[in-house]
C-alpha cells in the first residue's frame, strides 16, 4: 500500500501581525455542519451551549473527523488539515468563547471553541485571498498524544490575554515567552563533529532571532571552532537546525 505524502501548508506567514508561535499537536478536528447562530453569546458565555443542543447540533462523535495538526499561537489557534481540500482554519481568541473541555467519557476528551470569525486559508494549497467566515460556529478537537487538560490550561491562559489592556497583555505575554525560551537549551547532540568546541565563554548558546521577509523566528545560536548553528524554537521550518561551515 502506497502512503500519500502529507503536504504541510502551515507557515509563520499565516499568523496575525506580531503574533508569537508556541507549538503544535497532532489530532483531529470535528467541525459542526451548523453554526451556533442561536446559542452564540458573548465571549464568556456558551460553556454548556451547543454540546447539549442536540436538536441543532450533531454530537461531536458523530461529526466527520478531519486529521491534521493543531497549532497554538499567542492570539489564535490554527488547525491545518492533512487533506488539502479543506482550508487551514485560523480562530482568533478575540472573536471566540473561552476554550473549554468536553468529556463525554473518561477515555474521550475534546477541546471546544465557539467562534464568530474563522479565517480560511490555503485551500488546495493555493495562494489566494483569505476567506473571512463570520458565521458563528463550533470547533472541537481531539489530541492524539498530548494531555488535553494541559493544552487547555495553555489555551485559556492565552485567551485571557485578549481581555487585558495592551500594556498588561504585552507584559504577561513577554513573561510567558521568556519562560518558554529559557527552558529550551541547545541540543549538543546535533553537532556534526563530536570534537567541535563551543566558542562562547560559558559554552552556552545565545538567544537570537532569524529575520527573513515578514518573519522573525527565535532560536539559539551556537558557534563552534568549525561551524555556526541556529536551532529554532519551533518545528515549523523543514530544517529546525541550520548550520553554516566557517570559512577558512
Amino acid at each position: 500500500m502506497i502512503t500519500k505524502k502529507v503536504v504541510r501548508r502551515f507557515s509563520l506567514l499565516l499568523l496575525g501581525e506580531g503574533e508569537y508561535y508556541f507549538r503544535d499537536y497532532g489530532g483531529y478536528l470535528y467541525l459542526s455542519e451548523q453554526g451556533a447562530r442561536s446559542n452564540f453569546g458573548s465571549r464568556r458565555q456558551g460553556r454548556a451551549s451547543i454540546l447539549e443542543a442536540k436538536d441543532d447540533y450533531t454530537l461531536i462523535s458523530d461529526r466527520k473527523q478531519i486529521k491534521g495538526r493543531l497549532h497554538i499561537a499567542s492570539a489564535s489557534v490554527i488547525f491545518e488539515p492533512d487533506d488539502v481540500r479543506y482550508p487551514v482554519y485560523r480562530i482568533p481568541f478575540a472573536d471566540s468563547t473561552e476554550p473549554r473541555k468536553h468529556a463525554p467519557s473518561p477515555r474521550k476528551e475534546y477541546l471546544v471553541i465557539n467562534t464568530k470569525l474563522v479565517v480560511e486559508m490555503k485551500v488546495n494549497n493555493a495562494d489566494q485571498p483569505y476567506r473571512f467566515n463570520r458565521d458563528p460556529s463550533e470547533f472541537a478537537f481531539s489530541l492524539t498524544y498530548a494531555n488535553p487538560s494541559k493544552v487547555l490550561t495553555h489555551l485559556q491562559t492565552l485567551y485571557d490575554l485578549t481581555g487585558m489592556d495592551r500594556a498588561e497583555r504585552e507584559r504577561e505575554l513577554g513573561a510567558l515567552i521568556q519562560k518558554r525560551e529559557s527552558a529550551i537549551k541547545f541540543d549538543i547532540s546535533w553537532l556534526t563533529d563530536y570534537s567541535e568546541r563551543p566558542q562562547h565563554p560559558d559554552g552556552q548558546a545565545v538567544l537570537v532571532s532569524e529575520i527573513t521577509p515578514l518573519i522573525q523566528s527565535p532560536g539559539r545560536l551556537m558557534v563552534t571552532d568549525k561551524r555556526l548553528y541556529v536551532q529554532h524554537f519551533n518545528n515549523v521550518s523543514a530544517e529546525p537546525l541550520v548550520k553554516y561551515p566557517k570559512k577558512k
